[in-house]
């Protein structure tokens, strides 16, 4: 009954990062230098060291987390539970979203 459960719950987690990985809020922008990169579609307030930036994209609310958020821009969809809930906030606009919220699944590049 344990394998059973262990394995269930880790499809469950590699289902959100295939979902995670496959949707990740870029959009192609130019940089200062006109070099065209991948650039995140958010707000870029921040409230307290702990928030980070986040924004609404494909219908749910993302943030960045990790241990260097901006710099590694690592992301995930937010919860405005606890961490890992799998609780997925929905939302229509930037402004529905919150920096300070917990991922509500993995962490992913």
């Amino acid at each position: 009954m344990l394998k059973t459960t262990i394995v269930v719950v880790g499809v469950a987690v590699l289902f959100c990062i295939i979902r995670d990985i496959n949707s990740h809020p870029t959009l192609e922008v130019a940089d200062a230098e006109g070099v065209v990169g991948d650039e995140e579609h958010g707000n870029r307030t921040k409230r307290s060291l702990s928030c980070t930036n986040y924004g609404c994209h494909k219908n749910s609310c993302w943030a960045y987390c990790g241990t260097k958020p901006e710099a590694h821009r690592e992301w995930c969809w937010t919860t405005r539970g606890i961490t890992w809930d799998l609780q997925y906030v929905g939302c229509t606009s930037d402004a529905q979203c919150d920096g300070c919220w917990s991922c509500a699944g993995t962490c992913s590049l």
